[in-house]
Parts: C-alpha cells; structure tokens; sequence
C-alpha cells in the first residue's frame, strides 16, 4: 500500500510542478511583455511631448524676438519712460492667453503684466536666477520658480537699446 501511495504522489508531482513552474515562467513573460509596451508607449509620449514643448519654445523665442525688436519700445525704455507697452503685451496676451506676460525696465521692475496681482513685483537675476542671461543680453527659455507663480516655463527676450539692456520682455506659461 505504501508503494502505490508513493507512486501515486510521484505521478502527481510530476504532472503538477511542471504545470506550476510553467505557469510562474508564463506570468513573468506576460508581466515582461507589458512592462515593454508600457516603455514603448511612455518613449513615444516622451518623444511627443519633447517635440510639442520644443516648437512651443521655438514660438515663444520668435515672439518674443519680435517683440524686442520693437525699436520704438526699447528707446522708450532707454529714455526711461515706459509707454507704448500696451501694444506688445496685448499682442503677446492674444497669442499666449494661458502664459503670463511680464515687461521690465532695466532694473528689473515689472512696469506691465497681462495678469496683474498674480506676478512678482520684481524680476532681478536675484528674484529669479535663471533670467541672469536675458539681464546679460541674451535671450533664455528654462524651468524656473517664480514666486507667486510657482514653476514656469520661462521665455524671456532682453530689450536693447544701441548695445545695452533696458529692459526684458518675459512669458512664464
């Protein structure tokens, strides 16, 4: 009797682990081919979302190129007097309604803001270090905090006038 027991558990045991252990192997295969098409599509979505932010950059250096280029602005600014400022931030607002816009003077006060109370007073390299360039002359796009507002991407084009800054035109979206 204990013979046949015993080969009753062997024949058992030889057709159970073998199922078990190629079921445990089946759920890693199948758990390994999700993961790989959850990498596949997370890529494609990185790959989507480069390219979307890229062009929106792109878009926003362009404006805000033009808009920097405005001569009679800068000189405006040059001479210390900040008028004519509307029609800049009224064409930015209407083609960046989500972004902020935020025009400078030379010491780096926002004198105009298409969301006033929403936006710093003051956007010094020491209020918001990654705008240390735009007060160098150059142009910057970057993530950076920008308290009230939190992080932003940050588009900021410099106003020059015969070769120095005096002033930035910035779009915080």
């Amino acid at each position: 009797m204990f013979r046949v027991r015993t080969k009753l558990l062997a024949i058992v045991a030889l057709c159970v682990v073998p199922a078990v252990v190629a079921a445990v192997l089946g759920a890693r295969r199948a758990e390994q081919d999700l993961l790989d098409e959850v990498k596949a599509r997370l890529d494609d979505v990185d790959e989507a979302f480069i390219a979307q932010l890229t062009e929106t950059i792109q878009g926003a250096e362009l404006a805000l190129k033009l808009a920097s280029q405005e001569s009679r602005l800068a000189e405006r600014f040059a001479l210390g007097t900040s008028g004519g400022t509307g029609r800049v931030l009224r064409a930015l607002r209407d083609a960046y309604p989500q972004a902020a816009v935020l025009i400078a003077d030379r010491r780096g006060q926002v004198i105009e803001s298409s969301a006033p109370g929403s936006v710093p007073g003051a956007i010094t390299a020491k209020d918001v270090p990654a705008l240390s360039p735009v007060w160098a002359g150059d142009a910057v796009s970057a993530l950076a905090s920008v308290a009230p507002m939190g992080e932003r991407l940050i588009v900021a084009s410099p106003l020059v006038y015969e070769g120095a800054v005096v002033g930035a035109v910035v779009l915080a979206q």
